[in-house]
Order: C-alpha cells, then sequence, then structure tokens
C-alpha cells in the first residue's frame, strides 16, 4: 500500500508498507543538485551533502558515524545534477532512532570551520580521483560540451577553485535556501504503516522551517561540435551523443528499449559487432539519463588510438540503420522482456522500491504502478523505435569527444 501525505511545514511523506519483510529503507531527497547552482558556487549541493554527516550541535562527526554503526544501519548520499538523496536501510524496530539522526543532521549542522577545511580537502581528492579516470573525464567534456552554459552540464563535484572558496557563511546561506520542507521528500518503503511514518516525520520534523528558494528553468542552448583532446593514456576515450529525452516526453520508454537494443546489454547490437565480432573495444555501452528539461543519449567506447576511426564509423552506421529499418521483431521483444524484468525484479529490494517512489514524486508528483509501466513498456513499436531514432539523431545533431592520444604506440 502506497501512501502520501504532506506535513503542515510543507515536508512530503510517502510510504509503501511491506508487510513482509522486517526492514525498512528511509530516504530524503532534498531538491538541491548542480543544476541549481551557478557557476562561482559550483559543487556546493556536493558540499552539502558531505557536510550533513559531519557534526551537528549533540554530536560530533564520530558520534554520529557510531550512532548508525551502533544501529546496525546501512548509510548512503550521494548528488545528482537536479537533487541529493539520503539514504538508509535498517530494521524496522531501528527506523525511530535512524530517523532522529536524520533530522538532527538535516536541522542541526554545525557547519564547524575545521570540518569545512578537512571536507574540502576530502573533495578536492575526489575530484583528483575522477580526472584520473579517463571515462569520467570524457563524461564531463560531453556534458560540458553539448550543454555549453548551462548549469546542467557543469560537473556535479565542482571546481577546485569553487571548492576551496567555499566557507561556513557561504555553505549555511545556500543550505537555508535549499534545505527548506518544500523544497524536500521523504519516503519510505518496508515494514512500516503510513500512519506510523507520519506521525514519526512529524514529531522529528516538526522544527523544520524555512521557504525554499525558487530557481529559474531554462531549456539549454545546444552545442554539437565535435570535443578533442589529447591526453597520453593507455586508450582513446570516445563518446558518441546526442540531446536525449526529458522525464516527462512522451517517448521516455521508447528511449529506454533503443538504450538496450543499441548498446545497453551483452546482446545489443554495438556489444556484438564492436566488441564480438570486430574486437575493438572491451568496453561498449549506450546509456540514457533524464532531466527535468532535457536529457542524454550516448555511446561510450574506449579503444586504441589508431581503431578510432573505425569504432566511431561502425558506432554511428549501427545508429543510422535503426534510423532507417528500426529493430527487428525479435530485439524489441528481447528489449521489451529486458525492461518489465529489470523492473519486476527492482521491486525485490526496499531500496528501489523507495528511490522509485523518491522519483516519480519529484518529477511526476504521483506513482505509476507496475501495471501501467509494464502496458507503456508494451505499446512501443518497431516505428516508435525507427522515429525515435531519427530524431534524437538527426543530422547535425550527434556530438563527438575523443579523449586520449591522437595515435597508437
Amino acid at each position: 500500500m502506497q501512501s502520501k501525505e504532506k506535513l503542515k511545514t510543507g515536508l512530503t511523506v510517502l510510504c509503501e508498507e511491506i508487510p513482509y519483510v522486517k526492514s525498512v529503507s528511509l530516504g530524503l531527497l532534498i531538491k538541491s543538485g548542480s543544476r541549481h547552482e551557478i557557476s562561482s558556487n559550483s559543487g556546493i549541493s556536493h558540499m552539502l551533502e558531505h557536510m550533513a554527516f559531519k557534526g551537528t550541535a549533540s554530536l560530533s562527526a564520530r558520534e554520529l558515524a557510531e550512532a548508525f554503526d551502533l544501529l546496525g544501519a546501512y548509510i548512503d548520499a550521494f548528488t545528482g545534477r537536479e537533487y541529493t538523496c539520503f539514504l538508509f536501510r535498517m530494521t524496522s524496530d531501528k527506523l525511530p532512532q535512524v530517523m532522529k539522526l536524520l533530522a538532527d543532521m538535516i536541522l542541526n549542522s554545525t557547519f564547524a570551520e575545521e570540518e569545512i577545511g578537512k571536507e574540502k580537502n576530502v573533495i578536492l581528492e575526489e575530484i583528483k580521483m575522477y580526472m584520473d579516470q579517463p571515462d569520467d573525464v570524457a563524461m564531463n567534456l560531453f556534458m560540458s560540451g553539448l550543454f555549453k552554459g548551462h548549469p546542467i552540464g557543469r560537473p556535479i563535484l565542482g571546481t577546485a577553485e569553487t571548492v576551496r572558496s567555499f566557507n561556513r557563511g557561504i555553505l549555511k546561506g545556500y543550505g537555508g535556501e535549499m534545505y527548506a520542507p518544500g523544497n524536500a521528500i521523504l519516503c519510505a518503503a518496508g515494514d512500516v504503516k503510513p500512519a506510523e511514518l507520519l506521525a514519526l516525520a512529524a514529531e522529528c520534523f516538526s522544527c523544520w522551517q524555512g521557504i525554499s528558494k525558487e530557481v529559474p528553468s531554462s531549456a539549454p542552448l545546444l552545442d554539437f561540435s565535435p570535443v578533442t583532446e589529447d591526453k597520453k593514456l593507455e586508450q582513446t576515450n570516445i563518446i558518441i551523443g546526442t540531446e536525449g529525452l526529458k522525464f516527462s516526453a512522451a517517448g521516455y520508454y521508447a528511449l529506454a528499449l533503443l538504450n538496450d537494443i543499441l548498446g545497453g546489454s551483452v546482446s545489443s547490437r554495438l556489444f556484438q559487432e564492436v566488441r564480438e565480432k570486430r574486437g575493438l573495444a572491451y568496453s561498449i555501452q549506450s546509456f540514457a539519463d533524464s532531466y527535468s528539461e532535457t536529457g542524454i543519449f550516448a555511446v561510450y567506447a574506449g579503444t586504441d588510438a589508431n581503431k578510432k576511426n573505425e569504432l566511431i564509423e561502425v558506432v554511428l552506421s549501427e545508429i543510422n540503420k535503426l534510423k532507417q529499418e528500426g529493430p527487428a521483431e525479435k530485439e524489441l521483444l528481447r528489449a521489451k522482456e529486458q525492461a518489465k524484468s529489470g523492473l519486476i525484479l527492482g521491486l525485490e529490494s526496499t531500496s528501489n522500491r523507495m528511490t522509485r517512489m523518491l522519483r516519480q514524486e519529484n518529477y511526476f508528483g504521483r506513482f505509476s504502478g507496475l501495471e501501467e509501466t509494464v502496458e507503456k513498456i508494451e505499446q512501443v513499436s518497431k516505428s516508435d523505435i525507427a522515429e525515435l531514432s531519427s530524431s534524437l539523431f538527426a543530422e547535425g545533431r550527434v556530438k563527438t569527444v575523443v579523449y586520449g592520444p591522437k595515435s597508437g604506440s
């Protein structure tokens, strides 16, 4: 049973009771991501996520970590382009204590200067770590190049310069604008009754006040010019992609199937043609991501520098085949079964159920059940895939990023 309520403070509370389990997955989504930042504070949403674990008025960072461990709770958090999430899993009897700790983190973080200094160093090392991962660098080049000048294309971690500029006043000021109850969604799935969750949320978050800052939204201006960056690496990293679809787009499910057919599985066209048949790459995959205003759809591969032109030609050839002919019936059937299977298997996990509810509420303000989603998947036709391929990869709407050595050794 799923439920949705809103507290007087403005906090939205979602619940799905699953009586046959003995655990609960709890999540808090804050509508604060890199998409909402300006260039001078790029990365501040990610920094705020880190600082939530760095101590409150009553607990030090170590004491907070030990309190979660003492409860046997699994904790995680991440910052995306459009929101920040705090995620927890625990046995159902520990939900009240975990909720109180979560509320303490969100409402009473101290932003101690000493902790800020240490965490800035941690994030600077995190940035360096990603800079040492060529696929991540290529992805940043693709996003920043495609969405040139738009915040959706900026790196989630920010830059070394912006991270170093953050201080207590900046963090508290931005956090006060974005971490407001009306800008948040709390969700639990598992062994918890909706009325109990609502009462617990009202108790723990009764003091949460503030009105969230409205961030103007705008569709990005796109730049499809190619990007090439020479770097001494063992492989050349290639991304071939385009603007995808926003979450609310009519072709959202067609895109999911197109992704699977093109390069989303081991039986996909690109995996079979590029890796299995030609041996051009160890890693080859397509991927899609959707946001509130736009999206991305792209192919990533890593190959020897001397083989990059052949690989690019093969990828573009497979895309053109889908544009002209659409998928074979067998391919479409296989993709639909993969999509339905992934959806059903995901429902076996309380964490997946919880995060799915959070995303649906964030983007649609409603839940879509299993039957509704399966029906939408089944409705996708061969012509839908062909038309979507032609629309996304229309002439002049393909961006190529090549990051690595100019030629092989």
